[in-house]
């Protein structure tokens, strides 16, 4: 018999050691944080979407899934990092705006988002 132990991060990936899993789920958080400060999401009718305070990263995770799939706009106001990007890409598989400040909508039509300024 064989006994393995796996940490495992907020998403299910397994790693070897705490600190790994820690880490991997630290950079997550740095990405959410730059998130607050500089994205808002908000609904059909320009409302604003709001993080709501006191999650851990799978709660806050849950709700950016909930809250992405309920905005129609976009409003960034600073330019935000490639890795934050690259991790809206391909970790999370998100369509985002292009990385400049701006309010953006999303074209259903297109399946794309639109610069509104």
């Amino acid at each position: 018999m064989k006994v393995e132990v796996a940490y495992v991060a907020y998403d299910d990936t397994k790693f070897n050691s705490p600190e790994e899993c820690k880490e991997y789920e630290n950079r997550a958080i740095s990405f959410m944080d730059e998130f607050n400060n500089h994205v808002l999401l908000l609904d059909m009718m320009g409302r604003p979407i709001f993080y709501p305070t006191g999650f851990n990263i799978e709660g806050f995770m849950t709700w950016f899934h909930q809250a992405y799939g309920e905005c129609s706009y976009i409003n960034i106001n600073a330019e935000l990092s490639n890795d934050f990007i690259n991790f809206l890409d391909f970790d999370l598989g998100l369509i985002f705006p292009e990385n400049k400040v701006g309010l953006y909508k999303y074209d259903y039509d297109e399946d794309e988002w639109v610069s509104l300024r």
